[in-house]
């Protein structure tokens, strides 16, 4: 007999028995096994680094939604996120996995950006819908338009084999002065996909492509779009980190100096 798993939902946070909610949803290649490494372990460890830790036979994930939440998101908005990401994978292999500029999407691109937003309530802590309860009215109504502007949503290209997932964090600029800059953020980064939610502040990266207006579109209005989605090197776990190797390497060798 499977082992029943009991919580708060991330996304109604009523508390009971949860369901296995693939992050992104196993159409969207999220379906071969995976290793889960701790950030704790690899944060500070080289991109070439072995990871070990326990796998995922069939996608990467967890028990985070209600069997309600998981089956009424999946519904909704699982296949039209599983067409964004194919036409992504389109963008990648015709360009070669060169920056071309801007692209050509036809898409939904509110029930894109609602799996997106599900996709941050199961990486983030079981009370962030508790922080952030208009986020859940907008996911659970599927007819809701608009995002607060407070929250921002962006997007890049990723062909690296190493996924990111990191919670509502900060990141502080210090310049000579002290303190120029604070993000806060969230990311997810599965191939062919990565995006940032920021909380109030500037995105952490000026290449990030703002989705952000994909909310104001109608549940059934199917759009064609021209966005400039930049593919952007995942190499280790710092949230938010597109350094190539070269750089990564070049600023190793540079601490050991100073």
């Amino acid at each position: 007999m499977a082992k029943k798993h009991f919580g708060i939902c991330h996304l109604c946070g009523i508390n009971g028995e949860l369901t296995f909610e693939h992050v992104p949803p196993k159409s969207a290649f999220n379906d071969q096994k995976v290793i889960k490494g701790v950030f704790d372990r690899y944060a500070n460890q080289g991109p070439d680094v072995e990871i070990k830790g326990p796998q995922q036979q069939s996608g990467i994930g967890g028990y985070t939604l209600c069997g309600k939440c998981n089956n009424t998101t999946g519904q909704w908005y699982a296949d039209n996120y599983k067409e964004w990401t194919y036409q992504s994978v389109d963008l990648i292999l015709k360009s070669k996995g060169e920056n071309i500029g801007s692209y050509q999407f036809q898409i939904y691109p509110l029930r894109v950006i609602k799996q997106i937003i599900c996709m941050f309530f199961s990486t983030n802590r079981n009370d962030f819908s508790k922080d952030y309860p208009e986020l859940v009215r907008f996911v659970l109504n599927k007819e809701a338009k608009f995002i607060n502007p407070y929250f921002k949503f962006y997007a890049y290209l990723t062909v690296s084999n190493k996924a990111r997932f990191s919670g509502e964090g900060q990141r502080l600029s210090v310049g000579e002065y002290g303190i120029e800059q604070k993000y806060v953020f969230s990311e997810i980064s599965f191939r062919p996909n990565g995006y940032i939610m920021t909380f109030g502040s500037k995105s952490p990266d000026e290449r990030l492509c703002d989705i952000s207006f994909f909310g104001g579109y109608e549940y059934n209005e199917l759009v064609t779009i021209n966005l400039e989605l930049t593919k952007l090197p995942v190499h280790i776990y710092i949230p938010a980190d597109f350094r190539t190797k070269e750089e990564i390497y070049d600023q190793y060798q540079k601490n050991i100096v100073e």
